[in-house]
């Protein structure tokens, strides 16, 4: 435990006699301004994890937000990666209609309030449109050639 402790403080103290600056320190309270660049704009963020009802991620799956969902163009659209994150930055503060779809998944719809600034972090799951999406092929062989 000594070893870790004195091998932080000299870190420390080299990387300051290196940069000649000590790292700035915050207040108790207060927040790295660089982490709310977008909370001074008055943008939002909005993301999360998309899996499946049984706990798989889900790629692929498309993922909008609505202001008025009767004019049929969402204000913003996404899709889920390879682990199911998907990610919204810069959203104008509002109220959203969050809809889901994929042809191999039921679509579901969810509301989202942003206020100025804020991030909200949603993680959410999708149930396959299908019982059983597993399926067999069979196949005869006619004749065999030599």
């Amino acid at each position: 435990m000594r070893h870790v402790i004195f091998g932080l403080l000299f870190a420390a103290l080299i990387s300051t006699a290196i940069i000649g600056t000590r790292p700035p320190a915050l207040a108790v309270g207060t927040t790295d301004p660089s982490l709310s660049a977008s909370a001074l704009q008055g943008e939002s963020n909005f993301s999360g994890r998309l899996t499946s009802t049984g706990g798989g991620s889900v790629q692929g799956v498309v993922i909008t937000l609505d202001r008025a969902p009767a004019d049929g163009e969402p204000e913003y659209e996404t899709v889920t990666d390879l682990f199911g994150f998907y990610r919204f930055d810069d959203i104008d503060p509002g109220n959203y209609v969050v809809a889901i779809s994929h042809p191999a998944f039921l679509g579901q719809e969810d509301t989202l309030a942003l206020t100025p600034g804020e991030r909200v972090n949603r993680n959410m799951s999708i149930a396959p449109a299908f019982d059983d999406p597993y399926f067999d092929i069979t196949f005869n062989v006619l004749g065999v050639m030599s």
